[in-house]
């Protein structure tokens, strides 16, 4: 005991090696047992290992003084380990002090047997400096910025505030048997650059056994849940490090090559992306942060491979790097050296592990006096930041688009000291963004700038910059006003007064303005509003074929995309859709759940978007699919299914197999990873947006598989929508569709298209001046695969089927068949499964694991999800609000389900563990009929059964990602793939497929 502590009171009656467990409620808790700790059951081990549970506030002696802020105001004490009595409510021991004043604790504690333990710490985790001292020992240093664990809010949302909390992780020191004493302290730390203040507190410690598998979430206790659990009992998930068993089935590390570039640059190809050597590829990947230490970017790394990842988007880059710095010796501007070292070791680490890179380079682009941008103009910029931003006006001001360049290219001449190559040169380097959500038709500033102001804040000279630049382009696009006006019409009618060449003030739209069916205000002014959206679409495309000639003279050989941004009012979603394809490839973002009417970036209790994408093909984030040009690779670079939404899980296997599959998508980075390790997702810090989670990472050993190794067959086009050019700028909206739906119409460059042909085949768009049959619309026979009664749309490929009306897909591709949706209650005939589902919603996918067709296949994995939602988490009756945002751990569903394999004798079918591992139990069986449910408390399975007489795989189309490299560099021989040559990648020769 540490000399000179105050405050001594008796815990240690309250010290247990086996605790009851609180933070959940009991009818969760009776069945529960952590995924890790059924993993690898050894009795005689577990008999002795200690499992040590100490509240914050039961110190043996504190100095901290338990200040009401960090203790009663405004907090939500649930989110807090419950002491006695218990029920009542959380509490933690609590320091605060406006000054210098450190606070130490210390804690009695007794273990049963002497060796390593693991020491985990649930403490404050905002700007703290702590440390911990073992039985008299040296003083540690408590790291609480590398790898802090599920952090929490305590504070009411959306308040700004400093009381966090997160589990740290203190290692795993030799402890000996009998007595111990852990110490923990709280040193002051100057808040913000201001008064230096000691804050902090410390809610739970863990200590146990380290040869127990095991890691703390929320509140519940390593010995929670020794209990068997029933079939529909919920099971709580266990976040635990990967130990990369190579005993784990769900490792698709093998199918990247690494380093990452050995095939050359990816580039385009006409509507796909191939390497430089012309072997294809699919991009599937993550939004992901740099990690906060080498070690941490190690495993991210190591963790992204293993699930399949071979595209890492980093947004913004600009955020992770900074303005550029004056040099005091040489006056030169320039990156910080430290932040760029960091981006330096973490491309490198990605790299090894045959991960790419895309940059999105600034969200906004930020510039300072520094820039030179003149002093009125900049004053009219809005503040962000140390400086302003530049989001809407870099798109029609050169000198903003100057500045632009001027920070992404030394960046770009930068030679990675890890790579040995600048990141032009640097094939890993895969994607680079323009610029992130920005748009000259996004209605900010372009509303402002109709107005001349923005919320008080003048706009005049930017306002008149872009009237002077739309009169110079009508000067070209028109000889006299004479033209000008018999283009328009007259005035009052199609013209305004003082429509003339020589008029540098004419009035301008905003983007509320660009109706479908001409201007809001006016819609006799149609032809007049088609020209002012045509002059901003060439603007804007302009912009974006010198960004991207810029990077070719620099050398960068990959895949440039202007922004993903659907900007504009309908009329002109065409045009703007048009100026993107100024770059390499089309990029949207799409998301859907969250909140009703709260900002979608945060999860509120209150009104929540329950809606499902099964209720109607084509619609919510799958809709970006319409954004699809017929010549360009198109990619998802942000998209969520958000929490609180149940059905959040449906949305992968969506993507992977109606989106790359179907439609023959390019790329994909999910929003957004911050782990080295699958996580619970939400609450967290309210924040909705998070791959570490069952529903998104947790399928990719499935989803990943299907989309590298091409399982579901590309379709030839449902829609092939071809527009001429003169079309979109006409002021309305070309394909008379706000949103995906509307009757067909075959007139000159005119498809609209229905929805539900999202499920039948390939949709895109084209802009051509070609009025020959080449430049008219195509369509396939819808009818034949539409049964519009039932409700039912199936593939022109044969092996989707969407019942819209039922809610529920069904995949029968030769290598991945599943069920998705509201499958309660039903049986499903697959081609080579039967499959009988009680769980009302699940995403059930089986997935060959050794290239053959599941009908012969001696290795299948199963994934099995339902829904998610952390413990306490209260919902209305009827689904449509969340009531109360519950508390760590994340409870899943059990998926309950029978599943039939004709054909080999199955012999095995056993649970896997968090990463993958099989489990040593076997899941009830009888004959080829398994049945999975809450008992085994895991999502995925493996079924394995005698392999067939033949053992050559399927035969088909090259893979598009390719097999590992050897260490000595020779090359694998690529495993064939199921795909058949007549679902490659399509040309014109498909025209005869289609309805004359």
């Amino acid at each position: 005991m540490t000399a000179g502590l105050a405050g001594t009171r008796s815990g240690t009656a309250r010290r247990r090696a086996l605790g009851r467990s609180r933070g959940i409620p009991v009818a969760l808790l009776l069945p529960l047992l952590s995924i890790a700790a059924a993993a690898r059951p050894v009795a005689s081990q577990q008999t002795r290992a200690d499992r040590v549970w100490i509240e914050g506030e039961d110190a043996d002696a504190s100095t901290f003084n338990q200040h009401g802020w960090y203790r009663r105001d405004g907090l939500r004490l649930t989110q807090l380990s419950p002491g006695e009595p218990e029920a009542a409510p959380g509490d933690w021991l609590a320091h605060f002090s406006n000054g210098p004043t450190p606070a130490e604790a210390s804690y009695r504690f007794a273990l049963s047997e002497a060796g390593p333990h693991r020491l985990w710490l649930r403490a404050s985790s905002y700007q703290v400096d702590m440390w911990y001292r073992l039985n008299g020992g040296p003083r540690q240093a408590i790291d609480t910025d590398s790898d802090p664990r599920e952090t929490l809010r305590l504070n009411e949302p959306p308040a700004i505030d400093m009381r966090f909390i997160s589990w740290f992780d203190l290692g795993a020191p030799d402890l000996p048997a009998g007595p111990n004493t852990l110490t923990v302290g709280l040193e002051p730390r100057r808040l913000n650059g201001g008064d230096m203040v000691t804050h902090g507190g410390i809610d739970a410690i863990a200590i146990l056994s380290a040869s127990l598998d095991w890691a703390p979430t929320g509140a519940l206790r390593p010995d929670a849940g020794q209990q068997p659990a029933g079939p529909a009992d919920w099971f709580p998930l266990i976040p635990t490090d990967d130990p990369f068993d190579p005993a784990s089935v769900t490792d698709l590390s093998d199918l990247l090559e690494s380093p990452a570039g050995l095939r050359g640059p990816i580039q385009r190809d006409g509507q796909s992306l191939r390497f430089a050597d012309g072997s294809p590829v699919k991009l599937w990947g993550v939004n992901a942060e740099i990690g906060r230490s080498d070690a941490l970017m190690q495993r991210q790394a190591r963790h992204y491979a293993k699930q399949g990842i071979n595209l890492v988007r980093l947004h913004p880059v600009q955020a992770s790097l900074g303005l550029l710095q004056r040099d005091p010796s040489s006056g030169d501007r320039q990156l910080d050296s430290v932040r760029l070292d960091r981006l330096d070791r973490w491309f490198h680490q990605l790299k090894q592990a045959g991960i790419y890179m895309q940059w999105s380079l600034f969200y906004p682009h930020r510039i300072t006096p520094e820039d030179g941008y003149p002093a009125e103009l900049y004053a009219e910029l809005p503040d962000s930041g140390p400086g302003k931003s530049s989001a809407g006006f870099v798109n029609f001001m050169p000198e903003l688009q100057a500045a632009e360049w001027a920070w992404a290219r030394p960046l770009l001449d930068h030679v990675n000291p890890y790579t040995g190559l600048r990141y032009a040169d640097d094939p890993a380097l895969a994607v680079i963004e323009v610029h992130n959500e920005d748009s000259i038709f996004w209605h900010y500033p372009l509303n402002p700038l109709a107005a001349g102001s923005d919320e008080g804040r003048s706009l005049t000279g930017h306002r008149a910059a872009l009237q002077r630049l739309w009169m110079a382009w009508l000067q070209a696009r028109y000889a006299s006003d004479a033209q000008l006006l018999a283009a328009w019409g007259p005035v009052g009618g199609g013209s305004r007064p003082g429509d003339s060449l020589s008029n540098p003030a004419m009035p301008i739209y905003g983007a509320w303005e660009m109706e479908g069916d001409g201007p809001w205000s006016h819609k006799a002014e149609a032809a007049r509003m088609g020209d002012f959206i045509r002059f901003l679409a060439e603007t804007q495309a302009a912009y974006f074929a010198t960004r991207t000639a810029q990077l070719r003279e620099l050398g960068f050989r990959g895949v440039t995309v202007s922004t993903a941004w659907q900007a504009g009012g309908p009329a002109a979603r065409l045009a703007n859709l048009w100026s993107d394809s100024a770059a390499d490839m089309i990029d949207r973002h799409s998301y859907l759940g969250g909140h009703e009417t709260a900002p979608f970036w945060r999860i509120t209790e209150g009104p929540i978007d329950v809606a499902s994408h099964l209720s109607a093909p084509g619609t919510g984030i799958l809709a970006s699919g319409f954004e699809q040009i017929e010549d360009r690779p198109f990619m998802l670079s942000e998209w969520s299914q958000q929490p609180p939404n149940p059905w959040k899980a449906e949305i992968a296997p969506l993507v992977a197999f109606y989106g790359f599959g179907l439609q023959g998508w390019d790329a994909s980075t999910h929003f957004s990873s911050a782990l080295p390790r699958i996580g619970g997702g939400w609450p967290g810090d309210l924040t909705p947006w998070s791959s570490d989670t069952p529903a998104y990472i947790g399928q990719f050993a499935a989803l990943a598989r299907s989309v590298h190794e091409q399982h579901i067959g590309q379709a030839v086009p449902a829609a092939a929508r071809r527009l001429a050019l003169d079309d979109i700028f006409r002021g309305i909206d070309a394909l008379e569709q706000d949103t995906p739906s509307g009757g067909w119409d075959a007139g000159p460059g005119n498809l609209a298209t229905p929805r539900e042909v999202f499920a039948i085949g390939r949709i895109s768009t084209h802009f051509n001046t070609r009025s020959d049959d080449l430049g008219r619309s195509r369509r396939s026979d819808w009818d034949a695969g539409w049964n519009r009664a039932a409700g039912v749309v199936s593939s022109s490929t044969g092996e989707l089927r969407w019942d819209y009306d039922k809610r529920v897909v069904t995949v029968s591709a030769p290598r991945t068949q599943a069920v998705i949706g509201f499958a309660g209650g039903g049986s499903y005939d697959l081609p080579d499964a039967r499959i009988e589902v009680t769980t009302p919603f699940v995403s059930l996918i089986l997935t060959a694991l050794d290239q053959r067709p599941i009908g012969e296949s001696a290795e299948i994995l199963v994934t099995a999800l339902a829904r998610d939602q952390p413990s306490g988490a209260r919902f209305s009756a009827d689904g449509s609000r969340l009531e109360n945002f519950g508390n760590p751990p994340l409870m899943q569903e059990p998926v309950q389900a029978r599943i039939t394999l004709p054909g080999a004798r199955l012999i095995s079918a056993r649970p896997l563990d968090l990463h993958g591992v099989p489990l040593d139990r076997e899941v009830e069986r009888a004959a080829n009929s398994v049945t999975i449910d809450g008992r085994y408390r895991a999502w995925r399975y493996l079924l394995r059964r005698d392999p067939p007489a033949s053992s050559t795989p399927t035969a088909g189309a090259e893979p598009s990602v390719t097999p590992a490299v050897s260490p000595t560099g020779s090359r694998a021989t690529p495993a064939p793939t199921g795909l058949p040559p007549a679902l490659g990648p399509i040309h014109l020769p498909w025209l005869a497929r289609f309805a004359p």
